[in-house]
């Protein structure tokens, strides 16, 4: 959470470096909207559960994001968010859950080795397992400035979100002002 919030603020100074208002995001419209809205809040909800239907929950939420960023893929950036969200999508729902990798957790402070075995990862989350696939994609990164272990997904998730945020800051062009105005012909010109 605390890398998403740090890439929000990253695409936010970009923005404004390059000349973006934080007001050009009010101008925006995004397609499928709510499918947003309700991903992230079941995501939020998924995580903290503990059973089957916590697990149901969090894939329901990644398959809405997957749709909204589908859905908007033409912003520049999104592209990068639908990887993101996809490559979660995929190893979450081929493991049951997100694997982390018990080095990880240790190498980005979150706890030492005699305590791996004894966090809470929530109900996304679990402990590396010998039957894990696709672990190259998990939540194999440590990153110890925020505390946190991240996937594939989730670096691609975030640097895309940044770029998007960076680029919605920009005035919205007109679609007559990118095209040259057009000469006229007059009777005497076609002669």
């Amino acid at each position: 959470m605390r890398f998403t919030l740090l890439a929000l603020a990253a695409g936010t100074l970009i923005g404004v470096l390059t000349g973006g208002r934080v007001r050009h995001l009010d101008d925006r419209t995004f397609r499928l909207l709510p499918m947003l809205v309700a991903g992230v809040a079941l995501q939020a909800v998924g995580v903290r559960m503990d059973s089957t239907a916590g697990l149901v929950v969090v894939l329901l939420s990644y398959l809405l994001l997957l749709g909204f960023t589908v859905a908007n893929v033409s912003l520049v950036g999104m592209w990068l968010v639908a990887l993101g969200v996809a490559l979660n999508l995929l190893v979450i729902g081929v493991n049951a859950g997100m694997p982390v990798r018990p080095s990880a957790l240790v190498a980005a402070g979150i706890a030492g080795p005699d305590e791996v075995g004894r966090l809470d990862l929530g109900g996304k989350r679990h402990l590396e397992r010998p039957s894990d696939r696709l672990t190259f994609i998990a939540d194999i990164f440590a990153v110890p400035a925020v505390a946190e272990v991240l996937s594939f997904g989730d670096i691609a998730l975030n640097v895309g979100m940044a770029n998007v945020i960076a680029h919605l800051m920009r005035p919205p062009r007109s679609r007559h002002a990118a095209r040259p105005p057009r000469p006229s012909i007059t009777g005497e010109e076609r002669r």
